[in-house]
């Protein structure tokens, strides 16, 4: 594949999960390099020579191996392969590393092969303590004519909200606080959200030729989020607790939930 083939990707659409290149770009990752150091010297010629193999950690698109990058690296005149999209310990990983290859394989690379300066794959995660819960540290890359250096920082503690203390505004912050912008990760977190937001009664149903105002009962609501092929949406019907907020806060009315259906597609 050449930069003009991805060029001429309509990225203007969700993916397909069937065979689609936008799905692989968003998706894949590089094969892990986590036990190149114990590998001898036949395992790591082996290891070296993966293209592709399929992505079961995300259930979609590939891990993709040296060769394959370095395929692609060669067709189109690149000296690495910068991307994001996976969360790093450190902030920062380079894959593949030319050290440890050159001295379980002599003479692997040329004497002034690309990959001695730079790592084939360099994975940078700019966000710390990802979803408040990886506790990873966060990086940035700085790119000069002779050197690449790495800013490597921790996390900070979130800012106090500052909203009106009134029901309205708790039932807001308590939805979008919960659901936006990272959506329940786990069925416990989803479990536990559910029970934060109270039981269910029936309302009735509302009169659709009525003008809405911020306190009228509303039916339905639903908060989506897409992030590359993911689409979580939490649909919910209302409950006792009646407090609404008006459409102007965040296009819609959120009131207190606790019937969810959820639909994930891709991972």
């Amino acid at each position: 594949m050449t930069v003009e083939d991805i060029d001429g990707l309509d990225r203007f659409r969700e993916p397909d999960l069937e065979k689609d290149p936008l799905l692989d770009i968003l998706w894949s990752d590089p094969t892990s390099d986590i036990n190149l150091p114990e590998m001898d010297a036949v395992e790591l010629e082996e290891f070296l020579a993966i293209e592709f193999k399929p992505n079961g950690v995300r259930s979609c698109s590939y891990f993709y191996g040296f060769a394959a990058v370095q395929t692609f690296l060669d067709t189109n005149g690149f000296l690495a392969m910068i991307r994001a999209h996976e969360v790093q310990e450190h902030g920062q990983y380079g894959h593949f590393d030319a050290d440890i290859i050159s001295s379980k394989i002599p003479n692997f690379f040329e004497n002034d092969h690309p990959r001695i300066r730079m790592p084939a794959v360099l994975t940078v995660f700019s966000a710390p303590n990802y979803c408040d819960r990886y506790g990873n540290k966060g990086a940035m890359l700085s790119i000069f004519w002779d050197a690449v250096t790495f800013e490597v920082y921790e996390s900070v503690a979130h800012p106090e909200p500052k909203v009106p203390e009134d029901s309205a505004s708790s039932i807001h912050l308590l939805v979008t606080g919960n659901s936006c912008p990272y959506m329940p990760t786990s069925f416990r977190e989803l479990v536990r959200m559910a029970v934060e937001l109270g039981p269910a009664t029936a309302l009735p149903v509302l009169d659709s030729s009525v003008p809405r105002t911020p306190d009228s009962a509303v039916s339905d609501a639903s908060c989506s989020m897409h992030g590359g092929i993911s689409d979580l949406q939490l649909s919910s019907r209302t409950t006792s607790k009646r407090s609404s907020i008006a459409d102007h806060d965040l296009g819609m009315a959120f009131q207190a939930q606790d019937f969810f259906r959820l639909r994930i597609f891709g991972c």
